[in-house]
């Protein structure tokens, strides 16, 4: 109503100039704010993600010089560089514990926020169908739009010997396209990998959605009758997990040790993108913001010792904290690097061909089994203490550096990061006359043009899809809030609602949207 009414909102929501200064706006008391150390973090790992695609992407074509890159003295036996190539899956699981935090920081700051006014807090009944919505209104836009140029207009634009490529991909969202906006495409097909499936690198976004939908919304609603019953079935769901993937692992051999062959595609088909063992990460993020956003933690096990170890306790030391969350991110990226010290076996094989010669990583099935249960804990686990370190502003420099506002209009890009970059590589690596010679110096340069042209094409993408659908959404829900609140209450718990429905749900995506491809 009023100034233009529709149009003039349509209007604005297009303007180019307001997307983009949405974009790259920086607000300078944003390095005060206690989650500014997470824009850093988001942007590193999308960084780290690209990196993992890109070397992945270039072997698809082959290199003419393989022993620059495979063993004996090839760069996948170092432990830096090779080791971050290999270990850049562990990206996903930072992507993974932030929007269990997030999402869970949200939900319950609006909800207290509510509380602390004087308003009576909305059941989940309100709160939860608005989330939803606004969930699912804020990632369709740019995920279809990118979805479409994925299968429709990226195939046409023919180049090279190795585009025959395209015809798979195509092929694939020709039968599985609906997957996708159902949000199971890593169930779809049966038995597939990560790479089975149509627009192969958004099993993440079913991930994410699936945890959002099934796996938060109770949590949050036991949390908020009981702390420690949602803190209790968060650690109860987290250590079920862990325990099941450990079970599976011992007994199948599957290993996610890149050079495995036969064990690694299994472990990509039946372990990498399902819930039911990916999900621990989320659930220490949540378990994190429930610490944050709870009522005192007297109730905790070991509770006076935990506090003793907390920032303020008797035993606190930053420094030391600081190592051990280094310490535990050092031996979840480089303590796998023994497993890369042979050639790789075939994806279908255990041994070397025909020779029988021995490959892969080495690895027992019980060290293969740890690794694949723990690493991702432990790995969270050190992320989580230098995050917790940088809330209390005792990270030192890599907290001033995590924190810098240059990482700001950057992170906001890191979802459509996501979804852009593989289509940048593809076109690159796909339009190639001839294999690749691979050394530091091109790789660099390949690298470093991957990620300018996603930030590029992103920000296209951002200005003309997301940040408009996204100025939509908002005003959509908020009338919607209005009207609700204008209208009669039925039941007390309605009463108030004013704006909480559009901004339990705002809060909830623009915190917590996915932020990951697959590696």
């Amino acid at each position: 109503q009023g100034e233009g009414g529709v149009l003039g909102v349509v209007l604005t929501a297009f303007d180019p100039v307001r997307c983009f200064e949405e974009i790259f706006r920086v607000d300078p008391s944003r390095r005060s704010s206690s989650l500014a150390s997470l824009d850093g973090l988001r942007v590193l790992s999308i960084m780290w993600v690209m990196l993992g695609h890109a070397i992945s992407n270039l072997a698809t074509v082959g290199f003419t010089n393989p022993e620059a890159a495979l063993a004996p003295r090839g760069v996948t036996t170092t432990l830096l560089p090779g080791q971050l190539f290999f270990s850049a899956r562990l990206a996903v699981d930072t992507f993974l514990a932030i929007a269990g935090f997030l999402v869970t920081k949200g939900v319950l700051g609006k909800l207290s926020s509510v509380a602390r006014s004087g308003r009576p807090v909305p059941t989940w009944r309100t709160w939860l169908p608005a989330f939803y919505a606004n969930r699912i209104l804020r990632l369709i836009p740019l995920y279809a739009a990118c979805l479409l140029a994925w299968w429709h207009i990226l195939p046409r634009l023919r180049s090279g010997p190795f585009w025959f490529g395209f015809e798979g991909f195509v092929d694939k969202c020709d039968r599985y396209w609906w997957s996708n906006f159902l949000f199971v495409n890593n169930f779809v097909p049966k038995d597939g990998a990560e790479v089975d499936g149509c627009f192969y690198w958004s099993w993440y976004l079913a991930l994410d959605m699936q945890f959002a939908v099934v796996v938060a919304p109770p949590l949050l609603v036991a949390f908020l009758r009981s702390p420690r019953l949602g803190r209790g079935l968060c650690l109860g769901l987290l250590g079920a997990s862990v325990c099941a993937g450990l079970a599976y692992s011992l007994e199948t051999g599957i290993s996610a040790n890149s050079f495995d062959g036969l064990w690694v595609t299994r472990y990509s088909k039946h372990f990498y993108t399902k819930p039911w063992f990916r999900v621990p990460p989320y659930l220490m993020g949540m378990y994190a913001a429930m610490l944050r956003e709870g009522q005192g933690t007297d109730d905790l096990p070991c509770a006076s010792i935990g506090k003793a170890l907390l920032p303020g306790g008797r035993f606190f030391s930053p420094r030391l904290a600081l190592l051990a969350s280094l310490v535990l991110m050092g031996w979840a990226t480089l303590g796998p690097v023994s497993a890369y010290q042979r050639l790789p076996c075939p994806y279908d094989k255990e041994t070397l061909g025909p020779t029988h010669l021995p490959c892969g990583s080495g690895w027992p099935v019980w060290e293969r089994a740890c690794f694949n249960a723990l690493g991702p804990v432990v790995w969270v686990l050190g992320v989580g203490m230098l995050v917790g370190l940088c809330l209390v502003k005792k990270a030192g420099p890599i907290g001033r550096f995590l924190e810098h506002p240059a990482w700001v209009p950057l992170a906001r890009l890191s979802y459509g990061a996501y979804l852009v970059h593989p289509m940048v590589l593809n076109y690159l690596v796909l339009s190639m006359a001839v294999p690749v010679r691979i050394d530091l110096l091109s790789f660099c340069s390949f690298y470093t043009s991957v990620c300018g042209l996603t930030v590029l094409f992103t920000t296209l993408a951002v200005i003309l899809v997301e940040s408009p659908f996204g100025f939509l959404t908002k005003v959509v829900l908020e009338r919607a809030s209005e009207l609700v609140s204008s209208a009669p209450p039925k039941a007390p718990a309605s009463q108030g609602l004013g704006n909480l429905a559009a901004t339990l749900g705002q809060a909830a995506v623009d915190e917590g949207r996915p932020l990951v491809g697959s590696v």
